[in-house]
């Protein structure tokens, strides 16, 4: 899987509107918090739910 915001310019640019591309940039690298509403509008983009999103990553 890619990062959120390569995710996002290859497949669902529509998500991005209204999100600059540093605040995604800053929530992949855990300097931000996303509200639950960016969440919720993160997810809708990506096609998954807003908890596939908080779950934790397994390395595999």
């Amino acid at each position: 899987m890619g990062t959120i915001s390569g995710d996002l310019q290859d497949a669902n640019r529509e998500v991005a509107r209204g999100l600059d591309r540093t605040y995604i940039s800053r929530v992949e690298r855990g300097i931000r918090n996303p509200t639950v509403a960016v969440l919720y509008k993160i997810a809708d983009g990506l096609s998954v739910s807003a908890s596939q999103l908080l779950m934790p990553v397994v390395a595999e």
